[in-house]
């Protein structure tokens, strides 16, 4: 979607990513730019980059504490198991 037209129906982008799940990418001429997505989408995404960034300082994640930190993000709505 054009920055544009973002900028012109804010709301209404919101409203659709929000109901949809969808991520809706803003462009300029065609290049991604940004995006808007559910902010519970956003929350995995952090996630999955945390979990990148500490490996690749500290090697991988133990089994149980990856499955300690899957068992939070379910109990708290985030993911699904």
């Amino acid at each position: 979607m054009p920055v544009q037209d973002a900028k012109d129906h804010l709301s209404e982008v919101i409203s659709r990513a929000t109901s949809t799940g969808e991520v809706i990418y803003l462009t300029d001429h065609g290049e991604r730019l940004a995006a808007i997505m559910p902010a519970e989408r956003a929350a995995v995404l952090d996630g999955l980059l945390a979990v990148e960034e500490h490996e690749a300082e500290h090697g991988p994640i133990p089994a149980d504490e990856a499955r300690k930190a899957h068992d939070v993000l379910v109990r708290e709505g985030v993911i699904t198991d």
